[in-house]
């Protein structure tokens, strides 16, 4: 059976996305996975290579910004993030569901109005 997920790409895409179950979030994390932060009371769960962090993927700052403004706390409050992610719907019994249309079209607007930060230094 498919659900309907948002996948959070290290190379800035946000896209939504089909998957068929654990193995689809195995492909799309790039390995095995674990649960990052999850909203049981919104519905929806993240998942993250679980040794993301350790294997020095890149960051992922889509999914970094969006956990903090969904938890409506600075940047800087959020632990770095690693690795592709996916947002799947979650039902009471902690099963994988279709992630509702609110909360994929949150996730998406909130990434589509998104500015990220630069820094630039110069040398003279």
């Amino acid at each position: 059976m498919k659900h309907t997920a948002v996948v959070f790409k290290t190379n800035g895409v946000v896209a939504t996305c089909d998957i068929r179950g654990s193995v689809d979030i195995h492909d799309i994390v790039g390995g095995y996975f674990e649960i990052a932060v999850a909203s049981y009371i919104d519905g929806w769960a993240l998942y993250a290579n679980e040794t993301g962090r350790c294997d020095m993927l890149p960051m992922n700052e889509p999914a970094r910004r969006f956990i903090a403004g969904h938890l409506q706390t600075e940047y800087k409050n959020v632990l770095s993030m690693h690795g592709d992610m996916v947002m799947v719907g979650t039902n009471p019994e902690g099963g994988t569901t279709d992630l509702s249309e609110e909360m994929a079209s949150l996730v998406l607007r909130h990434h589509m109005y998104d500015e990220g930060e630069i820094t630039i230094t110069t040398f003279d």
